[in-house]
Parts: C-alpha cells; structure tokens; sequence
C-alpha cells in the first residue's frame, strides 16, 4: 500500500513540473486543478513539498507557481550530459570543421546564456570562452534567439528591454530590439553583428524538442573580418543541417 501511495505521489509531481514545463508561464493553484482534475488540497499538498525541494517556487505575488531554480539545474546538467557524452558533440566538430569557426550551443539560464557545450576553431584569431560561460541575452545570437521564443510577457519580466546594456554602438534595445526578435521569431535564425563585441559577429538557429519547443540555440562566430555575407549564409545553411542532427540524437 505504501508503495501504491509512493509510487501516486510521484506521478503527481511529475504532472504538476510538466504542467509548468509545458505552458511556460506562472500557474495558481486553480490552474493545476482545472489542468489535472486533482482537489485543490492535493495539488496544493504537493506543490508545498516540491517548493520546499527547490523543484517549484512562487513568483512575487505568492499566488503562482513557476519552475523552480533546483529543477532548472538537473534539467541544464542533464542536457550538458547528454551532448557532452554522446554523437551531438561530433555533429559540432564537423560543423566547425566545415566552417572553420567556432561553435556553441547554448541554453538559458535566468537572464542569461549558458553555453552547455563549445567547440573552437584551430586558427589563432578568435575569442575564446569555456563551456559553463555565460553571455548576455540581449546582445548575443544565441541570446537573441532564445529572447525571441519566450512569451512576450514573460521575456519582459526577465529582461527590461529598454534598459539593456550598452555593450557596443551597435548593441539593440528598445523598440529595434523588440524589432528584431519579432523578426528571429520569423525567420528561426538570429545573426549579431557587433552587438555584444565589436569585431564579432554570429549566426544562431534553434533546437526544439518534439513539441515544437526552442530548448536551445546552436551558434556560429568569427571575428567580422572572416565572417562576411558569403560566410553567414553559408553557415545558416550548415546550422540548419546540424540542429536537425542534434535533434534527432536528443530525442529519436
């Protein structure tokens, strides 16, 4: 009996984190019943345990829920793991080597990007950064095309658009910014042109899971002086190819 009750509270908790996973936005107790068909007392019940393990946690209102910060970091390690150790991270060693630049893929974490995983060029002239580094959302490719599939309303809750850092003369904010991720959203490739660094220029396309869902951004960057327009649409082409790669290994 105990391993019956055991084995219900589980399934209960794992409905209630894809519940929040899959709308992608604040839910209140009455969302989760009306989702679930569960009483309030039992979602409510669990919703307190998975707070107190860091699983969920309440927004500033105290009436929602979102994903907790614990679960963000199993979720960020798990998927660090799986291209870390298995084909997805040869997908990229041919793609840097057919580009002959560096590559990342990044995922976001907060309000920033966290590159899970890198592959460097050889060639002398390049900005080097480790896997686990972190760049601004705003101002990056891989940044902005993560910015671009969030939910308007929650994209300005996590970055102030009108106040974003200035990094370069070229750096978006405001309307151009919003401009912009409008138009990513549409086209499903993101390129940064001296934005976050002058001199360095980038091409981002998406990895979704088999909902459709952006999880995570596969980039491209150079300094600009070998990353021209023959160059970028030869590398959206390649990104293209290698993200369906990676899906493929993630999730067949």
């Amino acid at each position: 009996m105990t391993s019956r009750k055991s084995s219900s509270a589980i399934k209960k908790a794992f409905a209630i984190i894809e519940q929040l996973i899959e709308t992608g936005e604040p839910l209140a107790l009455n969302d989760f019943s009306a989702r679930l068909g569960l009483p309030k007392p039992s979602i409510h019940r669990m919703l307190t345990q998975l707070e107190d393990a860091g699983i969920v946690t309440r927004t500033a209102s105290g009436k929602t829920y979102l994903v907790g910060e614990r679960f963000v970091r199993i979720s960020l390690d798990t998927m660090r793991q799986s291209i870390q150790s298995g084909s997805a991270r040869d997908v990229m060693r041919r793609l840097v080597d057919d580009l002959g630049e560096t590559c990342n893929l990044g995922v976001l974490d907060g309000n920033q990007v966290l590159y899970i995983e890198r592959i460097e060029c050889d060639k002398p002239l390049r900005l080097f950064l480790r896997s686990g580094s972190r760049v601004p959302l705003h101002a990056t490719a891989v940044g902005k095309l993560l910015l671009a599939f969030i939910p308007e309303a929650k994209r300005e809750i996590l970055v102030d658009l009108d106040s974003v850092e200035q990094l370069t003369p070229n750096t978006l904010k405001g309307s151009k910014l919003r401009k912009k991720l409008d138009q990513i959203r549409e086209d499903r490739v993101s390129v940064n042109v001296e934005e976050s660094m002058l001199g360095l220029a980038g091409v981002a396309v998406p990895i979704c899971n088999p909902r459709g869902e952006v999880i995570a951004g596969l980039a491209v960057h150079a300094p600009l002086s070998r990353f021209g327009d023959t160059e970028v649409n030869l590398a959206k082409v390649r990104l293209i190819e290698a993200a369906h790669e990676i899906e493929e290994l993630l999730f067949s």
